[in-house]
């Protein structure tokens, strides 16, 4: 499994994590419970300071995702 640690595309990460659950098979119910595992260490303790009961869809984590590591268009950090 790729791990995001903060650098590059977090859209190309979410990307590579569905197409590997996908091959692997495994329902989109899951991705929700396996995702902070393809996080880094700090990346993780950003995932596990979200507001308990906040994070309740896919679409959701995707969104929380994408906007705490949103790149702007050079590939800089917002």
């Amino acid at each position: 499994m790729c791990i995001f640690k903060g650098i590059g595309s977090q859209e190309t990460h979410v990307r590579a994590f569905k197409s590997q659950m996908n091959s692997l098979d495994i329902p989109p119910i899951r991705w929700m419970s396996i995702f902070p595992s393809s996080l880094g260490l700090n990346e993780r303790k950003w995932f596990n300071s979200l507001e308990p009961n906040t994070v309740d869809t896919w679409d959701r984590i995707v969104l929380d995702f994408t906007r705490e590591y949103h790149e702007d268009e050079n590939g800089d950090k917002t």
